[in-house]
């Protein structure tokens, strides 16, 4: 499993996993259901070769993006809906032989600044406005100017939440939460 895991993270030689599966086709006792299946399996390792070959870690490095290494406790590996409790013993049979954990590669995708900036600016006016609006129509337009002072403030939070700290803004979210 932790092979695998680290695989995935840096790459594999393919060509390998191809040889090895050409052998396994060569075998004798072979039904053409079995061959069929590996033809299909070496199909699939021949489509994503390049991709499998990179690794999640060069992968991410291409498109310019931050990686976040992160060392997990064997506790902290099991599914979060399991019970510690019932695993003592298998957790503490791997500590006796040295595995520690594993380790989690998260992506951080870039700040869209356009976006930020964009919607950070929208915000200001609306602020800008609905206070000019609120101060300068002598009461009229009051409830007018702090609509438009309360959308404004709530676009500047979104711009810092969204864009900046989750990296996760999209126009689409905020046109619909706009919408309702």
């Amino acid at each position: 499993m932790q092979k695998n895991t680290i695989e995935m993270a840096i790459g594999a030689d393919i060509n390998k996993e191809i040889e090895a599966l050409e052998s396994q086709k060569k075998q004798p006792g072979m039904n053409h259901i079995d061959i069929d299946s590996i033809n299909q399996q070496i199909k699939n390792l021949q489509e994503n070769k390049s991709e499998r070959e990179k690794g999640i870690i060069l992968q991410t490095l291409d498109k310019e993006h931050d990686l976040e290494i992160e060392l997990l406790g064997i506790e902290k590996s099991l599914p979060e809906d399991q019970d510690v409790s019932l695993y003592q013993e298998e957790i503490s049979e791997y500590k006796n032989n040295g595995f520690i954990g594993c380790f989690r590669v998260k992506e951080v995708k870039p700040i869209d600044w356009l976006s930020v900036i964009s919607l950070m600016a929208l915000g200001l006016a609306q602020v800008v406005g609905g206070a000019a609006i609120a101060v300068f129509s002598l009461g009229a337009g009051s409830s007018i100017g702090l609509g438009l002072l309360s959308e404004g403030i709530s676009d500047l939070i979104t711009a810092v939440k969204d864009g900046i700290i989750n990296r996760d803004f999209s126009w689409v979210a905020y046109g619909i939460q706009k919408a309702i």
